[in-house]
């Protein structure tokens, strides 16, 4: 196979991608863009937190920024930005406990 008939191989195959990828690849593909997004998504709250905390005057440690960067749960990571938004101290921004509506306090 010469390059230019891989090159218009590959460019049928992209016009019509239905018609030559299987299911099984196209069901794997959209779960790893989901799970892209899902991450992308906690990988900028993360980031939005930490400026959220540097803006408020606050120095961050090693510690406390692996704890942010490192999680991937984007629930907790929105109740940080909300937290961090009052910041009375980092302890009390990081703790794992999540306050609900009339500070019902719901364990992790």
């Amino acid at each position: 196979m010469t390059d230019t008939d891989e090159q218009m191989l590959m460019a049928l195959m992209e016009s019509k991608p239905d018609l030559y990828q299987s299911k099984l690849l196209l069901e794997r593909e959209a779960r790893g863009f989901d799970l892209g997004r899902v991450r992308g998504r906690a990988q900028g709250t993360a980031e939005a937190l930490v400026q959220v905390i540097l803006t408020r005057g606050r120095k961050i440690t090693d510690e406390e920024r692996s704890k942010i960067y490192t999680c991937d749960d984007v629930a907790q990571l929105l109740e940080w930005v909300r937290r961090a938004a009052g910041l009375p101290s980092m302890a009390d921004v990081l703790e794992s406990d999540i306050v609900g509506y009339n500070n019902t306090v719901l364990r992790r």
